[in-house]
């Protein structure tokens, strides 16, 4: 379903807007987890190492690349158990400092190929009950100026009342 341009201008800038703010929040929360336990930015460091390390043995040449790449790995595991201890020790799970998109689906860019995807349809749908909402004239609208003119004067068999009573019961309520 295609949406107006204004809509889907705000549905992106809405999703831009989130994920920078999740972003930050990581980052904040990583700043002080390093402050609070100053081994776990030495940990991160060093396990970003490994992985270019890792990198690094696949493609060496000469020896027993197959190895080296074992010994790598087995180095980054006891890195990223360290690393868990001392976050689980702060009150944090093992992935809190990394920075995960909110959609899975499209890493918070919105579009999957040339696919919208659902994350950004969800804030376009949201977007566009907004600007519907304008359209409408709810600022004067009360339960105040309620007419029940339309109700039916003629009480309903087995109701003792008739439908404008029963209105005028509830308006006086309000």
């Amino acid at each position: 379903m295609p949406y107006d341009s204004n809509v889907l201008r705000r549905a992106t800038q809405r999703l831009e807007d989130e994920s920078r703010r999740r972003r930050e929040r990581t980052e904040r929360l990583r700043l002080t987890a390093y402050e609070k336990e100053p081994r776990l930015e030495q940990l991160d460091r060093r396990i970003q190492g490994t992985m270019a390390g890792l990198v690094a043995a696949a493609l060496r040449q000469g020896g027993d690349p197959v190895q080296a790449v074992q010994s790598v790995r087995k180095e980054n595991q006891e890195l990223q158990q360290e690393r868990a201890v001392l976050l689980g020790g702060l009150g944090l799970t093992q992935d809190a400092l990394d920075d995960r998109p909110a959609c899975p689906l499209c890493g918070d860019r919105g579009w999957q190929g040339a696919q919208m995807c659902r994350c950004l349809k969800q804030l376009c749908a949201q977007e566009q009950i907004k600007e519907l909402s304008k359209l409408l004239n709810l600022g004067e609208q009360s339960f105040d100026t309620f007419c029940i003119d339309y109700y039916s004067q003629s009480i309903y068999p087995g109701q003792g009342i008739s439908p404008r009573e029963n209105m005028e019961d509830r308006k006086s309520v309000v």
